[in-house]
């Protein structure tokens, strides 16, 4: 974006491009997609008004910037305890919570897979779901979950996109009938993700990412959550639930959860 890159790039008049080379730019300035970068020279363009910036990359770079991308850019600025809120989140907010019981700390973290309709990923309708807005007649799915009043502390899209529904002091409505820790009443002790998604469909890197940066700052931010503490749904519910399912990779989240 320009806004990113103007600092950096001497104003030339009538639009006639500048060239610089991307050593004269901050790594992250540089990051774009290191998970695509082929491992030789590659050139990306990007306009920005009347300038046009051109970005080289050598190999020694690409290695720089996949190392780079394992770092995660979610740290504690970004958690408001007070109002329980990610800022760097898009706020939905879902009216399906209430208070915590008094006197009970969050201690799990729980991972779900939804996607309305099932196995479909356009549209906002998980978001009016957990917001009581459901467009019934969409699709005849619909009608048997319209009456429900759930949601999650946290979404995130296919795209890695973060939204956050319900604040993290908040009790979200997301375990339903389950156990964890050898007690009932989840909800009460702990904090729901859900990624967009189905048993049937693996999940996309860039939601892989957002769920390790958040997994991450909850687990620096609450004191009794840890990286143990973090299970599927499927493991709190098994006679009721199989998500996140079979095609999330619990390996590779792991592994880059304790990277970061």
């Amino acid at each position: 974006e320009w806004s990113k890159c103007k600092k950096y790039v001497s104003h030339c008049k009538y639009g006639a491009p500048e060239t610089i080379r991307t050593s004269d730019l901050p790594l992250r300035r540089r990051l774009l997609y290191p998970a695509e970068l082929p491992g030789h020279t590659q050139i990306a363009a990007s306009h920005c008004r009347r300038f046009h910036i051109s970005f080289e990359w050598s190999e020694s770079e690409n290695n720089e910037m996949a190392k780079e991308s394992q770092k995660t850019y979610l740290s504690r600025t970004d958690y408001d305890p007070e109002t329980g809120l990610v800022g760097s989140a898009r706020q939905v907010f879902s009216p399906n919570f209430d208070a915590r019981p008094p006197g009970v700390e969050i201690e799990v973290l729980i991972i779900h897979a939804i996607s309305l309709p099932p196995g479909e990923y356009e549209g906002s309708y998980v978001e009016q779901f957990f917001c009581n807005q459901l467009a019934v007649d969409d699709h005849p799915c619909f009608t048997e979950i319209a009456e429900l009043n759930v949601s999650s502390h946290f979404f995130i899209l296919r795209s890695g996109e973060l939204v956050q529904l319900v604040p993290v002091h908040q009790r979200a409505w997301h375990a339903g009938v389950s156990s964890c820790l050898g007690r009932d009443a989840v909800n009460d002790f702990s904090i729901g993700i859900e990624l967009e998604g189905c048993d049937d469909d693996a999940f996309e890197e860039a939601q892989y990412i957002a769920l390790t940066e958040l997994s991450r700052l909850l687990v620096d931010v609450i004191p009794l959550l840890t990286d143990e503490n973090i299970y599927g749904h499927s493991d709190i519910a098994p006679e009721r639930k199989t998500d996140p399912g079979p095609c999330f990779d619990w390996k590779h989240y792991r592994e880059k959860l304790s990277n970061v």
